[in-house]
């Protein structure tokens, strides 16, 4: 059931980010995490807008694909026992949830629709005392590929778990929060606030110096001390090391063998073969 009457039709050729959630066409990477736009293919192989029922090209129908009856990703991944994903429709959308988690699998056309009109939320089951977020790698429930784990808008304190065939995994109550997120203005966001929104991989510190200067320490404190002090021991070692290198030469110079009278430089004014 929704809270609000729909919204006025989206743009020829339109899509909505998995990622971010931006406006872009469905034929071209989003402008902001360069990730491929939700699309509906066409058998000619047209990338076609989610809202469109007939391809623009070759103006043959368009259909979502169907998926094969799927377990849930999340309950699989923690080892949790669930039955097969539940597909249940709203209106002019269709979902899949899991009973167990309360997590939801959401194709192309849904999560369109749902984000043409954020305030037209679907009223979800609620999380249960025993879901929560999953840390493990999960698998996308109709292909079997591993998802590829994004913050959604960069900011919005949501991850999501994407299959760019097949559609997204949201764990409990994570629709409701991207939809909050985008109904409160969130995803209008320049492209350098939106990306990167893949989640990168953890950052490895050599030193807790190095990790003291890029957070900000301030000379004077205990941050910033230590990675002064590092800084002038270092400068103070690479002196030290090319002074020894000019007395190794200079010594080498003065005491390299066979250097006769024929080697030294003329006087100054001396004339050739005198």
């Amino acid at each position: 059931m929704y809270r609000e009457a729909a919204a006025a039709p989206p743009d020829p050729g339109e899509s909505f980010c998995y990622f971010c959630g931006r406006r872009g066409r469905a034929d071209q990477p989003c402008v902001a995490c360069r990730v491929e736009m939700p699309a509906i293919p066409c058998a000619c192989g047209a990338r076609c807008s989610p809202f469109e029922t007939a391809c623009p090209h070759c103006r043959g129908p368009l259909r979502e694909p169907d998926l094969p009856p799927m377990d849930c990703p999340a309950c699989a991944a923690a080892h949790r026992p669930a039955g097969p994903l539940v597909r249940f429709s709203t209106d002019d959308l269709t979902l899949h949830g899991c009973n167990t988690c309360r997590g939801v699998f959401v194709a192309a056309r849904a999560w369109c629709s749902l984000l043409l009109s954020p305030h037209r939320a679907p009223e979800l089951p609620a999380a249960g005392p025993s879901s929560g977020g999953t840390l493990a790698s999960l698998n996308c429930p109709a292909c079997r590929r591993e998802l590829e784990r994004g913050a959604f808008a960069g900011r919005s304190g949501v991850t999501v778990d994407l299959c760019d065939r097949h559609g997204l995994w949201l764990d409990a109550d994570e629709l409701r929060g991207i939809l909050r997120f985008c109904a409160e203005g969130g995803r209008d966001l320049s492209a350098a606030e939106a990306a990167p929104l893949v989640l990168p991989p953890p950052i490895r510190m050599p030193n807790t110096f190095l990790q003291a200067g890029l957070t900000g320490g301030r000379p004077g404190g205990r941050a910033g001390g230590l990675a002064e002090t590092l800084t002038f021991g270092l400068i103070a070692i690479a002196l030290a090391v090319a002074v020894s290198a000019i007395q190794k030469c200079s010594r080498d110079r003065h005491s390299s063998p066979g250097r006769g009278v024929h080697d030294a430089p003329a006087p100054t004014g001396a004339v050739a073969g005198k």
